[in-house]
């Protein structure tokens, strides 16, 4: 009693079931970037210096005085290293933190200024330069005495006959100098500004032979310098 649409039903449902085919492979997300924002390399950037460009030494100060202190940084945290250069850089050390000296004292009357570069390179080669002049302040200094140390006169000189005649030289430009007598016989002479040493009274071989006094030279801010001489009388 079943028709042909009964067995064709009846028959569709003792089939099998079909086998179910593999998984279709899950494509991985793309990994976030660093940061979160996908951010590059980091990019260098050159130091910075922030020290004046300007310095002063005192004329004579010791070879160990700081003349300018370098103040660097660098944004990206690189060390740094310090190097002179420019017209007057030979005459200047430089050490790992950046202090500048002299390698010789400074001379105001030979030389009263200084122009220096100050390098500051970072790690990856970058660089700062700044330009410094380095003034010299002028300090008095005392005279020198470069006469001899004996002056003569012969026997029977009559007064105010020089016997000796001071040498005298003063390093600041400008300065004058006074000259005074000290000494046992010193009272036996007299000075004048320009430094002629001379008799107050007659010479006299027989009675004294030779005298002894200090010359000395002053300048006008008090520095002095003394020389013993002797005076032979002949």
């Amino acid at each position: 009693g079943c028709g042909a649409g009964g067995r064709a039903a009846a028959a569709a449902a003792a089939a099998p079931a079909a086998a179910a085919g593999p998984p279709t492979p899950r494509r991985p997300a793309a990994a976030a970037g660093r940061g979160g924002g996908g951010g590059g390399a980091v990019v260098n950037a050159a130091p910075d210096i922030t020290s004046a460009g300007t310095a002063t030494v005192a004329e004579n100060a010791a070879t160990t005085t700081t003349v300018y202190s370098t103040v660097a940084t660098d944004s990206n945290g690189d060390a740094i290293t310090y190097t002179l250069t420019g017209t007057d850089a030979s005459l200047f050390s430089i050490d790992t933190t950046g202090v500048v000296k002299l390698i010789a004292s400074a001379n105001f009357e030979v030389k009263n200024s200084y122009a220096i570069n100050v390098v500051a390179t970072d790690a990856g080669g970058l660089s700062a330069t700044k330009a410094v002049t380095v003034s010299v302040t002028n300090v008095n200094e005392a005279p020198s005495i470069t006469s001899g140390i004996a002056g003569a006169v012969d026997s029977g000189a009559t007064v105010q006959t020089v016997v000796y005649k001071i040498a005298a030289t003063d390093p600041d430009a400008g300065d004058s100098l006074t000259y005074s007598l000290l000494g046992a016989d010193a009272s036996a002479f007299n000075v004048d500004s320009t430094g002629a040493v001379r008799l107050n009274a007659a010479s006299n071989f027989a009675v004294k032979p030779s005298y002894s006094l200090t010359v000395k030279a002053t300048d006008a801010a008090g520095l002095n310098v003394s020389k013993a001489i002797r005076v032979n009388v002949s």
